[in-house]
């Protein structure tokens, strides 16, 4: 009777043979790196009033690429090359634009993935925005942009921790120092940007409607401010001390309150207008 032998290479070729290597998956990354995805898809940059909805800048592409009209074959040369220099320009705006809607989006429905990202990534997306604080009821119903909706969840509004207040200084407030000191105190990040309609028409006068508030770690206060810069910089420092901490009171309290500053633009005479007639 033959002795059967197995074929040596078919053997080795078996026992060389890796088992198939499972799928990794999103939530088999490592925490740390989950976190920086997260804060790429739902951070946006600083707030700022120029910001335009990404509905702009679709609207404005499309409607500018339709009413461009062809290049007639009469044109000249010299408009012909003025017409190319136009198109990359508008490309490179194009481009910038496009960049500039990307920037200002944000990706909420990572959100709806499953329990794991939820719990992960929404104080990402809550606590590192900078949110647009309510004329009138400051924190209680925030924007991500004006043209958001705003945010009424008591435990999404518990995670806002930044805010860009705008503030008018020609006009009665429609909220008191203490709703003020309720809202804001002990926030991460509070920018306050000044308004008023005429430059140099009032004083700082609305501002101290801020001085009760305390404990937040960044203050920045913008805008119309000429004129009482001191106040500005003290009113900042008074926000950010600790809540129960000893406050110095302003110094020149008085010469920044006293004034509407008021200045003439143009200061003539009587006899220089019956002069020039």
């Amino acid at each position: 009777m033959d002795d059967v032998t197995s074929d040596p290479t078919t053997s080795s070729s078996s026992s060389l043979t890796a088992p198939p290597r499972p799928r990794l998956g999103f939530l088999s990354l490592p925490p740390e790196i989950r976190l920086e995805i997260y804060a790429l898809l739902l951070v946006l940059p600083p707030y700022s009033k120029y910001d335009l909805p990404p509905c702009y800048h679709h609207h404005h592409h499309h409607s500018s690429s339709h009413t461009s009209s062809p290049p007639s074959t009469s044109t000249s040369i010299s408009t012909s090359t003025s017409q190319q220099q136009q198109q990359q320009h508008d490309h490179r705006h194009y481009a910038e634009t496009d960049r500039q809607r990307l920037h200002l989006t944000v990706h909420a429905s990572l959100l709806l993935t499953c329990r794991l990202i939820h719990a992960e990534a929404t104080p990402i997306l809550y606590s590192l925005n900078t949110f647009v604080a309510h004329p009138s009821l400051l924190a209680s119903f925030p924007r991500l942009r004006p043209w958001c909706s705003p945010v009424r969840e008591a435990p999404a509004l518990a995670l806002v921790r930044r805010f860009h207040l705008t503030l008018r200084l020609d006009c009665d407030l429609p909220f008191t120092r203490e709703r003020a000191a309720r809202a804001f105190s002990g926030a991460d990040e509070l920018t306050v940007e000044a308004v008023q309609s005429m430059f140099l028409g009032v004083g700082c006068a609305n501002l101290r409607v801020l001085e009760g508030v305390r404990g937040v770690r960044r203050v920045r206060i913008m805008g119309s401010t000429t004129g009482f810069e001191e106040y500005v910089r003290w009113l900042e420092g008074c926000m950010m001390t600790p809540e129960g901490g000893e406050v110095v009171g302003f110094e020149r309290e008085d010469e920044a309150m006293s004034h509407r500053l008021n200045i003439p633009v143009w200061p003539v005479t009587m006899k220089e207008i019956q002069a020039h007639g």
